[in-house]
């Protein structure tokens, strides 16, 4: 990381699945409200856990009552500090594929304000997920002819969402052009990025050389998320 905090605590992330507990008529209730397809039913109620979100729907509208919550464990939270700064971690067990569960819970149990909560790329759900709580939303971009799309689709969801945003574009100075005024033009640019092998090679190493170079740009760029 290149914040190199000092790790002090892991706790286990469970997440919480269905297993039948009674004898069920088949009626295919469960696998109707299931938005995930985690379930499906033939001769017998079959869970497919990894695919399950653990929303609990299945449970709540199951008319026998023949089923209820088990905890599998699905990955670990991970804390520590840099200063005074807190830093929370989630890690997704091997071969567990979805994370949102895991973002959801790190939200709602470990997030103090205030704090920055780092996305993944793109606009799916773990995106949505992890920008639910926030006040504000930067988003990083690249002036290519991808980035541009992408970014498209993610400012998209960024207003559905009802969310006050900022881009900030990355390596500005290697992609096109054209492009890069297209994004200032339409949309709200707070900083942008040099291409620089400095910064490619420290980022390499786990270093940060940002603060030294673009120091002003940062407290600019701070200043207008506030």
């Amino acid at each position: 990381f290149l914040l190199h905090p000092e790790m002090d605590g892991e706790e286990d992330f469970f997440i919480e699945v269905p297993q039948m507990v009674k004898q069920c008529s088949l009626c295919g209730k469960c696998a109707e409200v299931c938005e995930f397809n985690a379930i499906w039913v033939g001769k017998e109620v079959h869970v497919l856990e990894k695919l399950c979100h653990g929303c609990g729907s299945c449970i709540h509208f199951c008319p026998e009552a023949a089923l209820e919550v088990r905890k599998r464990k699905a990955g670990v939270v991970r804390s520590g500090k840099r200063g005074k700064m807190r830093f929370i971690q989630g890690v997704l067990t091997v071969s567990e594929a979805l994370s949102p569960p895991l973002i959801r819970h790190i939200n709602k149990n470990y997030a103090r304000e205030p704090f920055i909560i780092d996305c993944p790329p793109g606009n799916s759900c773990p995106f949505v997920n992890s920008i639910t709580p926030a006040d504000f939303v930067i988003l990083v971009t690249e002036p290519t002819p991808f980035g541009l799309e992408d970014l498209k689709g993610a400012v998209e969801v960024v207003k559905d969402l009802g969310k006050n945003f900022g881009v900030v574009i990355n390596r500005a100075t290697l992609g096109d052009e054209r492009i890069r005024q297209k994004m200032k033009e339409r949309f709200p640019v707070l900083m942008e990025i040099p291409f620089d092998r400095r910064i490619a090679e420290s980022y390499a190493k786990g270093e940060n050389l940002l603060p030294e170079m673009m120091g002003d740009e940062l407290r600019k760029l701070l200043e207008a998320v506030r």
